[in-house]
């Protein structure tokens, strides 16, 4: 009896870190699902794509890395790239290829940030800002983690996989949880008040 009696008052006490739990994984359902159904795998998310393997290149040249750099994408022959684009993707002489999908383009740590921020309790322009100085945070450790995987295939192939599956995601994902650490200190407010 003291038991159910601790496990109720315990839910009470924390009714409002449980309602937010709730809002923020049914605000990332969705986010995820539109970024799923909506948004990957159209021309939009290809340039996008094509856009962040632009942007690490770029930071290599930046730090003096001579490179040759080219982005892959998967599921490449149902977009409308040029033939030229095409056909570079299947010449062996242009170096190390970067394949980039889904995943890798951060969209699912975009959305549990966003989805985070929005459910938790704070006033809505401290929200907005929260929103894009994350977003923006999280885009520039995106573009250094492909130009890292870059750099590991070139030096360390062996640990590409490694660094692609494990070590380069929990990075980001540990910056998420900082930068949303951060953003609960700043907001100061708490689901339980």
């Amino acid at each position: 009896m003291s038991t159910q009696l601790t496990s109720k008052s315990l839910i009470a006490e924390h009714s409002g870190t449980i309602v937010f739990v709730i809002v923020a994984a049914c605000i990332f359902a969705g986010l995820y699902l539109a970024y799923e159904k909506l948004f990957l795998g159209t021309v939009t998310y290809y340039h996008y794509v094509e856009y962040c393997g632009a942007l690490a290149s770029q930071f290599l040249t930046l730090i003096g890395i001579d490179h040759q750099f080219l982005v892959v994408i998967s599921d490449l022959e149902n977009l409308n790239f040029s033939n030229t684009f095409k056909n570079a993707l299947k010449n062996d002489d242009l170096g190390i290829n970067v394949l980039v999908s889904k995943g890798v383009d951060a969209g699912p740590i975009f959305a549990v940030l966003v989805a985070c921020i929005v459910a938790w309790p704070g006033k809505v322009l401290k929200k907005i800002v929260a929103i894009v100085a994350g977003i923006a945070i999280i885009f520039v450790l995106n573009i250094l983690r492909i130009a890292g995987m870059f750099f590991v295939d070139m030096h360390a192939p062996m640990q590409f996989d490694l660094y692609k599956e494990i070590i380069f995601p929990t990075v980001m994902v540990i910056a998420a949880l900082i930068y949303f650490l951060a953003w609960i200190r700043i907001s100061g407010t708490h689901p339980d008040d």
